[in-house]
């Protein structure tokens, strides 16, 4: 719940993996979110009361790395 003490935070077992250019990976811990203030931007953007919280055309760039880094 939002309320909770910990909310927002991932447990170890979720944390992504950083691997440097010797090939050594190790865990990189996620940093706590909160997405509550996104859909009240978004909520706002839609009643035409704000702008979108991301730029449409940030989100596609945003895929492109992702495509690019699986395509590796």
């Amino acid at each position: 719940m939002p309320t909770d003490s910990g909310y927002g935070i991932e447990p170890d077992g979720l944390w992504g993996t950083l691997t440097d250019a010797e090939g050594n990976p190790r865990p990189v811990r996620s940093e706590a979110g909160d997405w509550r203030g996104f859909y009240r931007a978004m909520r706002d953007a839609i009643r035409g009361e704000g702008t979108v919280p991301v730029d449409p055309v940030d989100a596609v760039r945003g895929l492109r790395i992702i495509e690019a880094a699986r395509a590796g």
